[in-house]
Parts: structure tokens; C-alpha cells; sequence
């Protein structure tokens, strides 16, 4: 499981830079749009940070709370995004935070008998 979550959290932060890395192609320019587009990767690579940090303190139920709702809130985010514009990337993200969710309460509740 620990592996399984590590992938998941890995896929995540890949999925941020590339998001990043279109800002880039897909904007000529430095505008309003590329900043939120940059903006929404960087979030993504936040919570792929957030859940290696969750890995280094399986037995702090705080850490273990803030990772899971961070998780459930990016859930929430990518079910909408696939139903206003599916693509590809956005199901992939779906299923690795879905992935991530089952994971690491898995991990916690296996550390924490």
C-alpha cells in the first residue's frame, strides 16, 4: 500500500508540472488566465508534497486529517473539472486521488493499531 500511495502521490506531482508546463505553451503571455492555469498546478503539487509529508508522520492523526481533507477537496475539484471539460489528465488525476484517499487511510489505520 505504501508503494501503491507513493506512485499515486508521484503521478500527482508529475500531473502539476506538466499542468505548469502547458500554462506555458497554451497562454502566449503572462495574463490573468496563465496565472490561475499556474496556479492550479502548483496547488496539485502541493498535495503530492502534502501526502510525502503524511508518509514521514504516519502517527500524527493531524497530519493524517489535513492530508486526507486536502485529498477530498481536490476530489471534489477534479470530479467537477471532468464534468465541465473531461479529458484525459483530468481522469487520471481523479483515479490517482481517489487511489491516494483509500491509501492513506489504509497506511494510517495498519501504523496506528
Amino acid at each position: 500500500m505504501k508503494l501503491t500511495h507513493s506512485i499515486c502521490t508521484i503521478i500527482l506531482i508529475v500531473i502539476g508540472c506538466v499542468h505548469i508546463i502547458f500554462s506555458i505553451v497554451i497562454f502566449n503571455s503572462l495574463s490573468e488566465d496563465t496565472m490561475w492555469f499556474i496556479g492550479s498546478g502548483l496547488s496539485i503539487i502541493y498535495l503530492g508534497l502534502m501526502n510525502f509529508l503524511f508518509k514521514n508522520n504516519l502517527h500524527q492523526r493531524s497530519t493524517y486529517l489535513i492530508t486526507q481533507v486536502s485529498n477530498a477537496l481536490l476530489l471534489a475539484f477534479m470530479l467537477s473539472l471532468n464534468v465541465v471539460s473531461p479529458m484525459i489528465p483530468g481522469f487520471v488525476g481523479l483515479f490517482a486521488v481517489m487511489v491516494l484517499i483509500g491509501a492513506t487511510w489504509r497506511i494510517y489505520t495498519l501504523e496506528n493499531k
